[in-house]
């Protein structure tokens, strides 16, 4: 049984809204394999529905190349941004062969006396989900561990408030980037 995670994902959530902040590995080669060919549907083509009463759905996988593969950004920090009532316990979801695995934690940060804040994180990470009770259990202990540290930080310097904020700027610039038509290089 495999023990390393499929990915690992930061998601916060405050009153700016739901964030994913990181993504390890952030991109699955989605090129198609060699060999492999892209072939046109013809739309006049009918599909006859006695076939598709009689064969079984196609089986829907979320790992490619052992990495977490189907889901965009978007999906994922709504999928993990959480509420107040769902910190400080154990967070597990299951979708089709991945098991997502966190602790949500509860930051404050009063580093900032003028304007204090409220960050939900939740440090996620993607295991299959044929892993055993053990395997998940560790990671379900290490986001507990993070989320307590980055909970210390944020207390002692404010930490997670000031990379929260460069992370989400360089995201917005990127974006506007590629809006732009400019890329990356």
């Amino acid at each position: 049984m495999e023990p390393n995670p499929l990915s690992v994902i930061l998601v916060k959530s405050d009153s700016k809204g739901d964030r994913l902040l990181f993504r390890y590995p952030y991109a699955v080669d989605t090129k198609l394999e060699s060999g492999q060919t892209t072939r046109r549907k013809n739309p006049y083509s009918l599909t006859v529905t006695e076939d598709l009463l009689q064969s079984p759905p196609p089986q829907t996988s979320n790992i490619h190349k052992g990495r977490l593969a189907g889901f965009s950004d978007e999906v994922l920090s709504t999928l993990f941004a959480v509420t107040k009532d769902l910190c400080e316990q154990k967070f597990e979801l299951k979708v089709n062969d991945v098991r997502f695995v966190g602790h949500p934690t509860l930051l404050t940060s009063s580093f900032n006396e003028e304007n204090p804040s409220i960050i939900l994180m939740n440090i996620v990470f993607a295991l299959r989900a044929t892993a055993s009770h053990s395997i998940v259990k560790c990671y379900y202990d290490l986001s507990k561990r993070l989320g307590v540290a980055l909970r210390r930080e944020e207390v002692r310097c404010g930490y997670v408030s000031n990379e929260t904020k460069m992370m989400v700027t360089a995201h917005d610039e990127v974006a506007a980037r590629y809006r732009l038509g400019f890329g990356l290089f």
